[in-house]
């Protein structure tokens, strides 16, 4: 990578301006730091951005989490493992794996 480039990503990590390209963003960030009425609506951005993020990944998440013991399980059923070696193996509850090859015998 170019020297310039590598002063940039040291600023960006570290703070540290190395060269005109960093003391010009150095310079930005503190007149944004300073101008109040930034501050505040950049605070309040944060403040609902984050909110939302908070309620979005937690769902999301835990959805993906479940989509993929479900995925898991299909696999594992439809390579021919029992009930209890997924049990046995993955320590997904019993009732959960019984669930998901109820549901893919009603599919078929």
């Amino acid at each position: 990578i170019t020297e310039d480039l590598r002063k940039l990503y040291d600023y960006v990590e570290s703070g540290n301006v190395g060269n005109r390209l960093t003391e010009r963003l150095e310079s930005a960030v503190d007149q944004g730091r300073k101008n109040a009425v930034w501050r505040s609506q950049y605070m309040k951005e944060r403040v609902i951005i984050q909110d939302a993020m908070d309620e979005g990944i937690g769902l999301g998440i835990e959805q993906g989490i479940e989509q993929g013991k479900s995925q898991m399980i299909e696999g594992m059923l439809r390579r021919g493992k029992t009930v209890d070696e997924i049990v046995d193996f993955c320590d997904y509850p019993r009732d959960l794996v019984e669930k998901i090859r109820a549901d893919m015998a009603v599919m078929v």
